[in-house]
């Protein structure tokens, strides 16, 4: 199964950086892993080396909520997952500020591993009972307004993290109709993604 191939893992303790390292590796072994203790040595090794994916403690020195956008403005194209023991609006600030999913340091290796692989393939991930209290948090627009009863249905199955297939089944509609429903709640909400679905829904601005 396609993975990130080029990982770096941010956090000032090491026998974190070497877990996660460890979980990744025991997956795939062809990932190439870099580590950094800072920001400042975040900011050194990205600037020297190509990163797909930047597995990041919120709380290291040079550590701001607004790092991540000014990361995101610098390199578009990363993946940035916060990994921490923080949750609710912590958390809901980091992911509003662009980071594209949030995995708990209480986790296991498999946790870990799934985490990491879901965000390579949807582009955005956070756990069910995070995304629950997140969304309690959220003071945003709601897109109930815009969408029709039968759209905001499929929202929610989209933001909730299934597939055309599994809404087809679950909704006992044809696969074409999930795919025209989709098209429609895209346009509407004028988002290119299910990644920015995600972030619509927990109040997060598209960067």
């Amino acid at each position: 199964m396609p993975m990130f191939k080029k990982i770096l893992i941010a956090d000032d303790h090491s026998v974190v950086r070497m877990g996660v390292s460890f979980a990744l590796e025991s997956y795939d072994r062809t990932i190439e892993i870099e580590f950094a203790e800072s920001y400042f040595e975040i900011e050194q090794i990205l600037s020297q080396k190509p990163v797909e994916l930047l597995i990041m403690d919120i709380q290291m020195p040079g550590i701001e909520k607004n790092v991540i956008r000014e990361i995101k403005k610098i390199y578009p194209s990363l993946k940035v997952l916060l990994f921490s023991a923080y949750s609710g609006d912590v958390v809901l600030q980091y992911i509003t500020e662009g980071a594209d999913g949030y995995l708990n340091k209480q986790c296991n290796s498999s946790q870990i591993t799934e985490a990491v692989k879901t965000l390579y393939e949807k582009g955005f991930v956070i756990p069910p009972d995070t995304t629950h209290e997140i969304l309690r948090l959220s003071d945003k627009i709601n897109p109930e307004r815009i969408l029709s009863d039968r759209e905001y249905e499929i929202f929610m199955l989209f933001v909730q993290g299934m597939g055309n297939l599994e809404i087809t089944n679950t909704l006992s509609i044809k696969p074409g109709t999930v795919s025209t429903y989709k098209k429609r709640i895209f346009e509407k909400l004028k988002v290119k993604s299910i990644a920015d679905l995600v972030k619509i829904h927990i109040g997060t601005p598209k960067i």
